[in-house]
């Protein structure tokens, strides 16, 4: 067993969301436009990363 300090990275699994007035503007159907973007104007991807 070596005698240098190990690391053990956690990880966690999150939602991936984006903020930034280029990245979606909406869609032609205001209601869908609703399911995916936030009231704060975030945008739900729907994909998960892993984080740590």
């Amino acid at each position: 067993m070596p005698e240098t300090p190990q690391t053990c990275a956690i990880l966690v699994l999150m939602r991936l969301d984006f903020l930034s007035p280029n990245v979606f503007m909406g869609y032609k159907d205001p209601a869908l436009t609703r399911q995916v973007l936030q009231p704060d104007g975030w945008l739900d991807t729907g994909d998960l990363r892993l984080a740590g």
